[in-house]
């Protein structure tokens, strides 16, 4: 499968996710604090470079690729991801520089589920939306308890492995798994471009 065929491929998951988490939030009283961006600030963030191809290939569109890989060559003693923006919230969308291009692990976290040690779907949220807003956690959670559906983080990492089983086999830090996507994509691009003789 060509890297603009993975694009789209993973893109379509997104797209479904996206379907899921809607109906999810209009059926649930949990929702983000305002400008948060704490998820962001987590040392350990991990990522497949599969979800991050559809970001690396924007970039190659847009001709920013080698800028952003010499950004994260360059900068690898701060574990915080790159698209992190502390100083205030873009656009309406967090913290994040490109929103629109975040990883599945960036889309999933709040609003999704694991499977806890009964085989029931647990809620995969941070500690200020429990401690913050405990009663809309706690009213999400039962909603979930009594059969309310919810986006399975497994299941969509599931469908990111048939796209790819290669590139969604093993999570990397945030800032590998988007250098990693971005040599995956300029070394393909660098194959597809016929060469001057």
């Amino acid at each position: 499968m060509s890297i603009p065929q993975k694009v789209k491929a993973v893109e379509a998951v997104f797209h479904a996710l996206e379907g899921e988490l809607r109906q999810f939030q209009n059926q649930t009283p949990l929702r983000c604090l305002t400008g948060c961006g704490e998820c962001c600030k987590k040392p350990d963030i991990e990522a497949t470079v599969l979800e991050m191809i559809p970001l690396a290939y924007h970039w190659y569109q847009t001709g920013t690729a080698e800028a952003w890989l010499d950004r994260l060559e360059t900068s690898d003693a701060d574990p915080l991801c790159k698209l992190f923006n502390p100083f205030g919230t873009l656009q309406g969308k967090g913290n994040c520089e490109h929103y629109a291009y975040r990883g599945l692990v960036c889309r999933l976290f709040g609003f999704a589920a694991n499977l806890n040690k009964y085989g029931k779907p647990l809620l995969a949220t941070c500690k200020l939306l429990k401690e913050e807003k405990a009663e809309a956690y706690q009213q999400t959670q039962a909603w979930i308890d009594a059969g309310g559906r919810v986006p399975m983080i497994r299941d969509y990492y599931m469908k990111l492995y048939a796209i790819d089983p290669t590139l969604s086999e093993q999570r990397h830090p945030i800032n590998t798994a988007i250098r990693l996507a971005l040599e995956k994509v300029l070394l393909y691009y660098y194959y597809q471009t016929p060469k001057a003789s």
